[in-house]
């Protein structure tokens, strides 16, 4: 065992004064600029412990000679029984410089443990011996600091073999990846120590994966891939990373991207496989993964523009490490080519044709710095396919914070999960967050992530969270609990949620948000629904009140296995205006894109998203976005949206059809000076939405019939619910509500 001593070293000096210093000395490090000792305890009386002197070159003059008080006259002392040493170091010009330290006798050896992955014995040398998931391949190498070898081990799992020894060094192989070892070991005289380690330096659960791939235009080798390495998949000390074609090495150069991504291009068109290995190329291992893909060939006459938009807080038109990426922003290229869009990082890509472009980031939030010209000119020809532009940016907005809230299905007796996110709409470093979530006090509590600051009734808060950095975001999910009784299908429930940040905001209206939903019963886990900005109605566009749509993308596996990986795809109807796009909220990590022909992809790598029968609350996905019609909107126009949905490479599911017409307002009032109650839509075939503004408390509704009669009564708490009206004849009717204040209104309805 290394020994931490308290050591006295003091230097003689030629002015007849003596300078005398106490230091704490660490193992093998120098805290005095001089001298310092290393100790080696001596095991179960066995007269083999050692001491170190080593010094700093800088200090003293070579050569060095040493005195030891038991008249050693090297650098190291070995062979010592416990009791205490001393030694005088001369250098060159004549300085000495004492040290004393003490070897102890431990009674068994210290320097065990989980050994080194790295096997330098025999005929190995620097072999990687990590174990490979499902396999028992691992091997490990044991030197030890104490003791005097030979050392015999003694391994609790039969499956454990010796390998080789070098310099009285042992390996042993047979680990199996995860599993737990443990061991005991004697040296030559007897001495015993144990040990123990588990082979888990690969985790399987976050492999690497492929972000995008370009292919190749006109048959060049222009085509790319973008891939995250995955830190965390191997945990050893390298990592090697390449491509190959028909199990051999293809030539490349990958450029870091910064967080584990690598970008490879000028790869031709033809079929490939990323390879990354939990080793080097010089320390190599057994265990490589290979994730397979395809570089398409694009015809001829296109090439690529790529880069990143980033805002330039340097305004050198340099991304640093304080430039931050602008994620999920819509470039145009034009004139009206096409659309890109940003990933998380602030990276695009696009293949065209052959021509001549400009880039122009949409938004009035920013200012561009480089290119010095906008829209940013560019040219792709056959002679240059391939046009790099980075986009650096200023902002020209003052600090704005927003809050945004989605959530998932509400089923009687299931968990009902809600995420929200509180993000920087500028270029300004936000204050310390304060984030509060109020959810439906008809639902209970179970968990939040992160851990909140508190749960007080149906309010939780996160107090204190880290300041956002421009164009950040802080995402927070709490689960709840819908009680258990079928009567409650129908019933509506409401969410709000608000963030809070210390420094001057201009615009406070989009700091709190509020959603609203309903109890349902059974129903497609893989579905997209639209809500417009006014929440009037789930059918219809209000010309006179809407502004954008908000989409929700849900899927939930509910298959018998996990998927491993989930895209969702998106064709935007032609009435949509795909210029004004913006990513909402997701429940897990994901990537995406624009696709030719309108069609948006979100890809979920490495999603590991349960199957229901496993674990039901963690089978749900889900992805939303907003974006606005194309202007102007004329009355009758339809709205209509499909999502795609592919688990793992299976057929797609494919969602029921979100369909939404743009009308003028249907909902009259019966008294329209105060616009009280609203019911959408007017005529009904089977739901009819009921709304009271400015309601407080409960209310009842009643239904009149023609003839006089109640038809329907209905409780309705809150100031919004869902009425089902099917079971009704059709006709005319009356809805009469009657708040628990004492307020009374009225307003007729046709049953279609």
């Amino acid at each position: 065992m290394m020994n931490i001593q308290l050591l006295k070293v003091a230097k003689r000096a030629t002015a007849a004064m003596l300078i005398t210093a106490f230091y704490i000395v660490l193992p093998g490090r120098c805290l005095a600029d001089d001298v310092w000792l290393v100790v080696v305890n001596e095991t179960c009386g066995n007269a083999n412990g050692s001491i170190e002197a080593q010094y700093s070159s800088e200090v003293l003059a070579q050569p060095v000679t040493y005195e030891w008080s038991n008249g050693v006259t090297t650098r190291n002392n070995t062979g010592l029984a416990a009791g205490s040493y001393s030694v005088m170091l001369t250098d060159a010009l004549g300085s000495s410089y004492w040290a004393q330290a003490d070897v102890l006798d431990v009674p068994y050896l210290t320097g065990v443990g989980g050994g080194s992955y790295y096997i330098q014995t025999g005929e190995f040398n620097y072999q990687n011996g990590v174990a490979c998931p499902g396999q028992c391949n691992g091997s490990r190498s044991f030197a030890f600091v104490d003791g005097t070898g030979p050392y015999t081990f003694s391994w609790t799992d039969p499956g454990v073999s010796y390998l080789s020894s070098y310099a009285g060094h042992p390996a042993y192989t047979g680990f199996c990846h995860d599993a737990t070892y443990d061991y005991t070991v004697t040296d030559t005289y007897g001495c015993p120590g144990s040990g123990s380690f588990t082979a888990d330096l690969i985790d399987p659960t976050a492999e690497p994966f492929i972000i995008s791939v370009e292919g190749a235009c006109g048959g060049g080798a222009n085509g790319s891939l973008l891939v995250d390495q995955n830190f965390g998949w191997f945990q050893g000390y390298t990592t090697s990373i390449g491509l190959y074609q028909n199990g051999v090495s293809f030539p490349s150069s990958p450029i870091f991207q910064g967080s584990g991504v690598w970008l490879f291009s000028g790869l031709p068109p033809g079929q490939y496989a990323y390879r990354q290995d939990a080793g080097s190329l010089s320390e190599p291992s057994q265990c490589a993964l290979l994730i397979p893909f395809v570089i398409e060939d694009l015809g001829s006459s296109c090439g690529n523009v790529s880069g990143t938009l980033f805002l330039d807080h340097g305004q050198d038109c340099q991304q640093d490490a304080i430039d931050p990426g602008i994620a999920y922003r819509v470039i145009d290229i034009g004139p009206g080519a096409d659309l890109a869009i940003t990933n998380a990082d602030g990276r695009y890509t696009r293949n065209l044709p052959l021509g001549a472009y400009t880039l122009l980031p949409q938004g009035n939030d920013l200012f561009p710095l480089c290119p010095s010209v906008s829209p940013a000119p560019f040219d792709l020809t056959v002679d240059a396919p391939l046009a790099v532009i980075d986009l650096a940016d200023s902002s020209l907005i003052d600090l704005d914070i927003a809050a945004w809230l989605q959530a998932g299905p509400a089923r009687p007796g299931f968990i009902h999960t809600v995420i929200a996110e509180a993000r920087n709409n500028s270029g300004q470093l936000s204050g310390p967050l304060h984030l509060t979530l109020t959810f439906d006090p008809l639902l209970s509590f179970l968990s939040a992530t992160p851990i909140p600051s508190t749960v007080a009734g149906n309010t939780v808060t996160w107090s204190g969270l880290a300041p956002m950095n421009g164009y950040g975001a802080q995402h927070v999910q709490v689960d709840l609990q819908v009680p258990p009784d079928a009567g409650l299908i129908g019933t509506p429930v409401q969410h709000s949620f608000s963030v809070s940040q210390s420094l001057l905001e201009t615009a406070l209206a989009n700091n709190a948000t509020t959603l609203s939903g309903i109890i349902g019963g059974s129903f497609d886990p893989n579905e997209k629904v639209a809500t417009t900005s006014s929440n009037n109605s789930a059918e219809l566009y209000l010309i006179e009140q809407d502004e954008w749509i908000e989409y929700a993308i849900r899927f939930q596996n509910t298959g018998t296995d996990t998927a491993f990986t989930v895209t969702v795809t998106d064709t935007l109807s032609p009435s949509l205006d795909m210029a004004t796009f913006e990513q909402g909220i997701a429940s897990h990590a994901f990537t995406m894109r624009f696709r030719p022909d309108r069609v948006i992809e979100w890809k979920f790598q490495n999603i590991q998203l349960p199957d229901s029968n496993v674990n039901e609350p963690r089978s749900h996905g889900s992805v939303s976005f907003r974006i606005r019609p194309q202007q102007p909107v004329a009355p009758g126009t339809s709205m209509v949206n499909t999502a795609n949905i592919f688990f793992d490479f299976n057929a797609p599911v494919i969602t029921e059809p979100s369909v939404l017409t743009a009308e003028f307002t249907t909902g009259v009032p019966a008294h329209p000076s105060d616009r009280s109650l609203w019911l959408l839509p007017n005529p009904t075939s089977g739901s009819l939405e009921v709304r009271v503004s400015g309601a407080a408390g409960s209310g009842v509704l009643h239904v009149v019939s023609v003839d006089g009669r109640m038809v329907l009564e209905r409780r309705m708490e809150g100031p919004r619910m869902v009425l089902d009206v099917s079971g009704l004849a059709r006709g005319l009717y009356t809805l009469n509500w009657n708040g628990a204040n004492g307020a009374t209104t009225t307003q007729r309805f046709v049953r279609e």
